[in-house]
């Protein structure tokens, strides 16, 4: 197994924390499907293999989804890996509802929240509350790989 997908894989304890934490704290008006309408159906509870999850290739380098939908506790909830290829990003710093976490497997670069700028490399971890401006920028010529959740409730 290489080092990218056991970084990831230790960190979905923390993961799951996480979730339970937002959990904790629900909001009883969100995720409530207008009355008379089904409500979403959950992801399931599954492993995804490296090679099953979704591949695309994009301008920015490479991105690989293996989650995206509702849970039984989450209105959305995402998990992707990210390859940026060296002085890239996948997008200008922006802002979403969602909360989000970074886990950094790879390479150097930086990431932005609100106006902070911080250094990043392998090992680097970054949190972002909902409606914050974020991102992510590999700065070197070698490739910078991530892991992403964001999750909303």
């Amino acid at each position: 197994m290489d080092s990218d997908r056991r970084a990831a894989l230790l960190s979905i304890p923390l993961l799951g924390q996480l979730v339970a934490l937002a959990a904790a704290n629900p909001d009883p008006a969100a995720g409530v499907p207008p009355e008379g309408a089904a409500a979403p159906q959950a992801l399931a509870s599954r492993s995804v293999p490296f090679e099953q999850a979704t591949h695309t290739v994009e301008r920015y380098g490479e991105t690989w989804r293996y989650f995206k939908g509702a849970t039984a506790e989450l209105s959305a909830c995402t998990a992707w890996r990210v390859k940026l290829n060296s002085h890239a990003a996948p997008h200008p710093p922006h802002t979403h509802d969602e909360e989000e976490m970074m886990l950094v497997t790879e390479g150097a670069g930086e990431i932005v929240i609100g106006d902070e700028v911080t250094p990043i490399a392998a090992g680097s971890m970054a949190f972002c509350a909902g409606g914050r401006v974020h991102g992510i920028r590999n700065t070197t010529g070698a490739p910078l790989t991530y892991y992403y959740w964001k999750w909303r409730r």
